[in-house]
C-alpha cells in the first residue's frame, strides 16, 4: 500500500469518527436537558411559601359523576399537596404560558398509586382542555402525553417505567419545553416523552391535578423560549 494511500484512509477514518462522535453528542444533548442560561429571567415563579397562594388559582370541576374531595388542594410547609380532587385541575390563574415555554417544577408521589399530572396550553378552566402530561398513570404503569384526551388512542405513551414509574416519596423535576409543534417532557433531566403536534394548540393555561391519590408539588417555574438562547 503507498504512503498517499495510507494517509488518505486514515484521513477518512478520522472524518467518519468525527462524524460519528458529533452524532454521539447530539444525540445525548437530545436525551438531556440543559440548565437555563443565568442571564434569563423567568416570567413566573410560584415556590407556596404563601399559604394564600391557594386564592390566585381556579379550580376545573371534577369529572362528571364523581366528588370533588373537601380538600382537594392544600398548601403546606412551602409545598402544593393534593388528593381526592377527581380532576379538579388547579389553574393559575395570572399565568400565560409563551407560545414557546420551558416549565420547570418538582412532584413527588404521596402514595404507591403515583399518578401526578400537569395540563398545559389548556383554557385556564377545564381538565383536558390543552395537553395532558402524567406520570405513574393508571395504578403507576404508565407516562403519557396526551392532547384534549388522556385516554385517546393516539396518546404518546411509555409502559417501560412500570410498576412505579413515580416512585412513592421520591423528589422529580420535570421540565417541559414546547417549541414550535414538539413538547418535550424531561424527568430528573433524562428525556421522558416526546410529543408531536401538527395543529398546536392555542390556549395559554397552566395546572397541576390528580385523580385520588395524594400527590405533591413544588417551585414552579416558567420561561420564555423566544426570549432566550437554550
Amino acid at each position: 500500500m503507498s504512503a498517499r494511500l495510507k494517509t488518505t484512509l486514515s484521513l477518512l477514518a478520522a472524518s467518519v469518527l468525527c462524524a460519528l462522535s458529533a452524532a454521539t453528542l447530539l444525540s445525548t444533548r437530545a436525551l438531556q436537558s440543559a440548565p437555563p442560561p443565568p442571564s434569563w429571567s423567568p416570567v413566573f415563579v410560584e415556590r407556596f411559601d404563601d399559604p394564600q397562594a391557594l386564592e390566585r388559582v381556579t379550580l376545573s370541576p371534577p369529572d362528571q359523576g364523581f366528588k370533588r374531595a373537601e380538600v382537594a388542594w392544600r398548601v403546606e410547609g412551602g409545598r402544593l399537596y393534593g388528593a381526592g380532587g377527581h380532576n379538579s385541575a388547579l389553574w393559575f390563574n395570572h399565568l400565560t404560558l409563551p407560545q414557546e415555554a420551558r416549565i420547570e417544577f418538582t412532584t413527588r408521589a404521596e402514595t404507591e398509586t403515583g399518578d401526578v399530572k400537569c395540563e398545559l396550553y389548556g383554557d385556564h378552566a377545564h381538565h383536558q382542555s390543552g395537553y395532558i402530561i402524567i406520570n405513574g398513570g393508571w395504578k403507576n404503569t404508565t407516562r403519557v402525553i396526551a392532547r384534549q384526551d388522556e385516554h385517546a388512542e393516539e396518546r404518546k405513551e411509555d409502559r417501560r417505567c412500570g410498576p412505579r414509574c413515580a416512585p412513592q416519596g421520591e423528589e422529580q423535576r420535570w421540565i417541559i419545553e414546547r417549541r414550535g409543534a414538539v413538547i418535550t417532557w424531561y424527568l430528573n433531566g433524562q428525556l421522558a416523552l416526546r410529543y408531536h403536534d401538527s395543529a398546536p394548540l392555542q390556549g395559554q393555561g397552566f395546572a397541576f391535578n390528580h385523580w385520588e391519590a395524594e400527590v405533591s408539588f413544588d417551585d414552579l417555574v416558567v420561561y420564555d423560549l423566544a426570549s432566550g438562547d437554550l
